[in-house]
This record gives C-alpha cells, sequence and structure tokens, in this order.
C-alpha cells in the first residue's frame, strides 16, 4: 500500500512493514502512532519543509519540526537514569518524578526568566510551580511532619485519622471563607 499523498500520513507498521524515522538524531525512530512523508509543497506549521521532501519522520519530529522549524531537540533531551534527581535543595521528593526537566539557556516556558536555573534538573512539581509562579519555593500547602499530622480543633472526634493533614496559613480564601481565626491550626481531609 503506498503512501497517502494528500495527507502525507504513512500507513501504519503493520501494512507497510518496519517503518523508520529518516531523522537520524531521532530517539525513538521505530516507535511512533504516525509517520509522515514529507512531500513536496508541504506548508504545514508556515515552516519550509523543501529540505525534508522525501523523508519519513515520526508523529514527535513532525511535530517539533512543525511547531519549532528544527528536528534537533536542544530542549528536554531525556535524561540519563542517573541524572534524574531535582537539584532544588528544597524539593520534598527530589528522586520521584514522572518526568524530570534540564534547564537549557534560552528557555522561556511561562514567559519566565530561567537563566538563574541554567544548568539545573527539576522535576515535574518544582518545574510547573516555577513555570505557573516564577518561584521554586512552596509556600502552601507543605507536607506537615509527622508528629504535627493532628487535627487541633477541641471537638474533633477521630484528630489523628485523616488522610491529608493541613496547617490553614495567613492569607487562605478557599471557598470564599474567612480562615483568620484557624490561622495555625491543623486540620485534615478524607480523602476516601
Amino acid at each position: 500500500m503506498a503512501p497517502s499523498r494528500k495527507s502525507g500520513v504513512v500507513p501504519d507498521k503493520a501494512t507497510t512493514g518496519s517503518m523508520q524515522c529518516s531523522y537520524k538524531g531521532c530517539c525513538k525512530p521505530m516507535q511512533s502512532s504516525q509517520f509522515y512523508l514529507i512531500e513536496e509543497g508541504r506548508t504545514s506549521g508556515g515552516k519550509d519543509w523543501s529540505s525534508l521532501v522525501g523523508s519519513i519522520l515520526c508523529a514527535a519530529c513532525y511535530c517539533r519540526y512543525k511547531d519549532r522549524g528544527t528536528l534537533d531537540r536542544a530542549v528536554n533531551k531525556p535524561l540519563p537514569p542517573a541524572a534524574k534527581k531535582c537539584t532544588y535543595v528544597g524539593c520534598d521528593k527530589p528522586d520521584e518524578s514522572t518526568c524530570f526537566f534540564k534547564i537549557e539557556a534560552g528557555r522561556k516556558s511561562g514567559g519566565r526568566d530561567w537563566s538563574k536555573l541554567e544548568g539545573n534538573v527539576l522535576c515535574a512539581a518544582c518545574y510547573e510551580r516555577y513555570r505557573t509562579r516564577g518561584t521554586l519555593e512552596r509556600f502552601k500547602n507543605k507536607p506537615l511532619a509527622r508528629e504535627r499530622r493532628k487535627c487541633t480543633y477541641l471537638n474533633c472526634d477521630r484528630p489523628t485519622h485523616g488522610e491529608k493533614f493541613m496547617e490553614i496559613e495567613e492569607g487562605r480564601s478557599s471557598g470564599g471563607r474567612d480562615w483568620s481565626s484557624v490561622v495555625g491550626q491543623v486540620s485534615y481531609l478524607l480523602l476516601s
């Protein structure tokens, strides 16, 4: 079965045999949900595809070129297992994350200035915190030490029964409530 010239999508591996991404720097050249034949006249993403005519690209490489105009994966290269540790000293779980990000020169995610973090590795939680708030410091909802995990409400029937304990911090406005009278107290949530 020949590739579809109209869409540029190559039929799946089952019908074409062993499919492979043409880009030599591809991390997983034979693993993709889709492969794309780059045909003459392609203008996807407003990019110039002329240097890639006749190439077959995996979905990751195709999207990278369409979005950024380059196949080079200079940003977010997969890290070796030994480097997968968050370097932020205040990280609660530096070895536990679904993803780790090496901060490289020129990063602009979230419109933030990442220059002071260049060369650092961040876990997904720390990365997302900096991307959205511009700080690595975790001001709110820090996990409480085990000895502090007890509801401080005097009439609580089961003060140590909760699954997630939190100290009520200054300025809390959850639920549109005034929490000022209970600042510093500990409460818990039942998650089940």
